[in-house]
């Protein structure tokens, strides 16, 4: 069973209702932070390197230094260089993309 969760502020009560969402919001930063701090810890699986991202400068993504694909998440296997991919793999890929889209 959840635990039991607070009743929501009346709608009236604006700063009781900006008090809990910054509350709220804080304790998923912390929540995301906490994980990042676990990942940063974490040996890389082979092939794989942390880099700067792009697009958000100061946040971190995983490098596959074989194909130089970029993910946001952790790596939980070695990564694969290209030309690597089973077949279901390939399958899967050429079935989803817009140019194997079948007619």
């Amino acid at each position: 069973m959840p635990p039991e969760r607070a009743a929501a502020p009346s709608s009236e009560d604006q700063a009781a209702i900006k008090a809990r969402n910054l509350k709220a919001l804080a304790e998923r930063k912390a929540k995301l932070a906490a994980a990042k701090a676990s990942e940063n810890s974490r040996p890389l699986p082979e092939g794989w390197r942390r880099v700067e991202s792009r697009s958000r400068p100061g946040e971190f993504v995983y490098e596959n230094i074989h194909t130089e694909e970029r993910q946001a998440w952790f790596p939980e296997e070695t990564a694969k260089e290209e030309g690597e991919y089973s077949v279901a793999e390939a399958c899967a890929a050429a079935c989803t993309s817009p140019s194997g889209a079948r007619s």
